[in-house]
């Protein structure tokens, strides 16, 4: 979504500075989600600790992004 995200308004493909925040969110989130299917951390936990990884990433891709994605593309092209 961020690779789209700035290539859909015309802006250099550059990941914007601190969105490593979202691939590290997700990453966690699907490790979290694995070990925990393999029963190595307790399910509840694991769950928890899954859940808020992702709403860390989501939330740090609105946070981001927002900007990027609520103004004209920069290029002038329509769309």
């Amino acid at each position: 979504m961020t690779r789209v995200s700035v290539a859909h308004t015309g802006r250099p493909l550059k990941l914007l500075p601190l969105a490593i925040i979202c691939y590290g969110g997700v990453t966690l989130a699907a490790l979290t989600r694995v070990t925990t299917a393999a029963q190595l951390i307790p399910y509840h936990a694991g769950i928890l600790l899954a859940g808020i990884a992702w709403v860390v990433a989501f939330g740090g891709f609105v946070v981001f992004y927002w900007p990027v994605l609520s103004q004209p593309r920069v290029d002038g092209k329509p769309g």
